[in-house]
């Protein structure tokens, strides 16, 4: 403070260890030249860019696998319907191939029955 000034109006040696006290508390400390923004922006400018493009680099790489991931589960989904749906076209070949076999050996019940089946598995065929 005031009181602690000496006659030339320089701070004295209480001002100083006040500033100290102010510093070791965690306080921003100022720069005392131009030279050390200059530093300052350096790191920034070459470790930031750097932590930023490290980053978005890591980012990209788990989005792309998760869409990797989402894409395996929709591919054994469509895989799926598919063998479920040649399943059933082979299934509607058998009974219309023993519905073929029943009305070659005169059993008209059992050949529209195992054609119904077939129809029904099939309805294209």
């Amino acid at each position: 403070g005031f009181a602690e000034m000496v006659p030339s109006g320089m701070p004295g040696p209480r001002d100083k260890d006040r500033a100290k006290e102010k510093n070791d508390k965690g306080e921003r400390i100022k720069p005392k030249t131009y030279q050390d923004y200059n530093q300052w922006d350096t790191f920034v400018h070459k470790d930031l860019d750097k932590m930023l493009s490290d980053f978005d680099e890591e980012e990209r790489q788990e989005m792309e696998e998760e869409h990797r991931l989402k894409l395996g589960e929709e591919r054994k989904r469509i895989e799926a319907k598919e063998a479920a749906a040649r399943k059933h076209i082979e299934d509607g070949e058998a009974r219309k191939a023993e519905g073929n076999a029943a009305l070659k050996a005169g059993d008209f019940p059992l050949a529209v029955r195992k054609y119904s089946e077939a129809v029904t598995l099939d309805p294209l065929n």
